[in-house]
């Protein structure tokens, strides 16, 4: 029971990123994997020398070089959680449905998004010496090349991590290269021509009866009408309602046909996950030390040397301003 309840704490603090505790203090990374690792790193610290002076010289060369520091900071941004991308790809459902088919689309999205924040984050190389080396040749594994061209083979190109709620609905039903099955083909088309008539028929409502509307979306009942400045009104017509009913049914037929192609892409993947694994922790280490550089800039920290005789001048705690 205490293991489970210092567990459940020590998320909590990684959660809320608390500025009472030593984790939140010194929490300035850009990537769950790096805020992670500072949490482990603070729960059980460093006792090998060696690897303490080499932590010490990336820190002192990130503090001392601000280009270096802000590019790697400016890459690092861009990433997303790739330990929970990695979770994602692993668990397979027993009984495949088209939530789960949906979700498998994003998983591929995403991924290609991380791929190519990680190629990104190689070419910058601005990590200090004398982890370079280690870090640069797991971000630039040919695997990681590998996913890149399996994904481009199936995925469009141009398709990006989007946000608002069509925008992820069209995304998932548009993923899939066209050619890749040509009954797909015909029902995305018949899914943009009904979104095309919908506003077409908005169009035809303003002119016959004169009045401001414009068509919104939302995921739980899809397109509506919508007008009013000061305030606004919501509204529906049977027509809408119809047409609404047939693009959830084009939906529906494009992620159970896109499923067998992604699944076949997800299991490829599958089969190489591993270097998933080592990419995140690459992309951790130097995450973890930008907080390092951070607090010794900002608080003018001196850094420690190890010799024979303890000596502490001006020592302070670092909750102590």
């Amino acid at each position: 029971m205490q293991h489970i309840e210092e567990t459940s704490s020590s998320l909590s603090i990684l959660s809320h990123n608390n500025k009472e505790k030593l984790f939140g203090i010194m929490n300035e990374t850009m990537t769950a994997m790096g805020a992670r690792l500072l949490q482990s790193n603070n729960l059980q610290p460093l006792t090998d020398q060696r690897a303490i002076i080499t932590r010490l010289d990336c820190v002192q060369e990130l503090s001392q070089a601000e280009e270096m520091f802000y590019a790697l900071k400016s890459s690092l941004r861009l990433l997303n959680d790739v330990d929970h991308l990695i979770t994602a790809f692993i668990q397979v459902p027993t009984k495949p449905n088209v939530r789960h088919s949906e979700q498998s689309i994003n998983h591929i999205i995403n991924l290609k998004h991380t791929l190519l924040s990680i190629g990104h984050l190689a070419g910058v190389r601005a990590v200090p010496e004398p982890v370079p080396q280690t870090i640069l040749r797991l971000l630039t594994d040919s695997r990681l090349e590998h996913f890149l061209r399996l994904i481009d083979e199936v995925i469009e190109k141009n398709v990006v991590l989007e946000k608002t709620a069509v925008g992820i609905r069209n995304q998932r039903c548009f993923a899939v290269k066209a050619g890749c099955n040509g009954l797909l083909d015909v029902v995305r088309q018949t899914y943009k021509e009904t979104i095309n008539d919908i506003f077409e028929m908005v169009n035809r409502y303003v002119e016959d009866y004169n009045i401001h509307l414009k068509a919104q979306f939302n995921t739980a009942i899809g397109y509506y009408l919508s007008t009013g400045k000061n305030k606004t009104l919501t509204s529906t017509t049977l027509e809408l309602v119809k047409k609404n009913a047939k693009i959830n049914n084009s939906q529906t037929e494009v992620c159970l046909m896109s499923d067998k192609i992604v699944s076949e892409l997800s299991g490829n993947i599958r089969q190489d996950i591993g270097v998933l694994y080592k990419a995140s922790e690459a992309i951790a280490m130097p995450d973890m030390l930008l907080p390092f550089a951070h607090l010794c800039s900002v608080n003018e920290y001196i850094r420690p040397e190890f010799i024979d005789t303890l000596a502490i001048k001006k020592g302070r705690h670092i909750f102590v301003k």
